[in-house]
């Protein structure tokens, strides 16, 4: 198996986006992920997966504000989810291919679900990236960003990008984030690794 993570991108102060966290009750490792901008690392569950799309909506409505959850799956895709003041508006993934669900039909034959709608085997599919408008994705970065990096990024062009986490590095570098807490996950974080750490703890976990 690859590497998977889910995380947050807030556009936000780090201390609001603390306090906004501790308000909802969350249970994450926070980082400066630049000025302006923070990475949530939400605690997985039981089966490893943290709901980073729930924490990206959430925080984006309580601070009326921009929020992506980040998912890097078994590196081979990217899906990123834009949220705005608790509003989504916008999605990217990496390879389209990954959304069909391939499965057999009563009667035995071969066929897919995309968005919905069920195919036969034989019917074309979108393949290679989808959502992947630079403009879109600007306003979370710091500083003037390059559009032609950042869609190149986005269009999987990097030619040392060869696994789904390097793709998701070279998206947060034409961001100009730091992508050290943008690239990890809650279970793998260590302050150690990862000066300026912060830890929210759900009310009834606080010491």
């Amino acid at each position: 198996m690859g590497t998977s993570y889910q995380n947050v991108l807030v556009v936000g102060e780090f201390a609001d986006v603390v306090s906004a966290l501790t308000d909802l009750g969350g249970n994450a490792w926070l980082l400066p992920a630049g000025p302006g901008r923070v990475a949530v690392l939400p605690r997985e569950n039981g089966y490893g997966y943290a709901d980073a799309d729930a924490h990206a909506r959430l925080l984006s409505a309580k601070l009326g504000t921009l929020a992506a959850s980040n998912s890097v799956v078994d590196s081979d895709v990217v899906f990123i989810e834009l949220y705005r003041n608790g509003e989504h508006f916008h999605s990217y993934v990496s390879e389209q291919e990954f959304l069909v669900d391939w499965f057999i039909d009563g009667d035995g034959a071969s066929r897919y679900r995309l968005g919905g709608v069920e195919y036969p085997a034989d019917a074309p599919y979108p393949k290679g990236p989808g959502g992947a408008d630079p403009a879109v994705f600007a306003p979370f970065g710091v500083g003037p960003v390059d559009l032609d990096r950042l869609g190149a990024a986005l269009r999987g062009e990097d030619g040392d990008a060869v696994l789904a986490e390097d793709l998701d590095h070279s998206i947060m570098e034409a961001l100009h984030l730091d992508p050290a807490g943008l690239r990890t996950a809650f279970r793998w974080a260590a302050e150690e690794d990862l000066p300026g750490l912060v830890r929210v703890k759900p009310r009834a976990d606080r010491a």
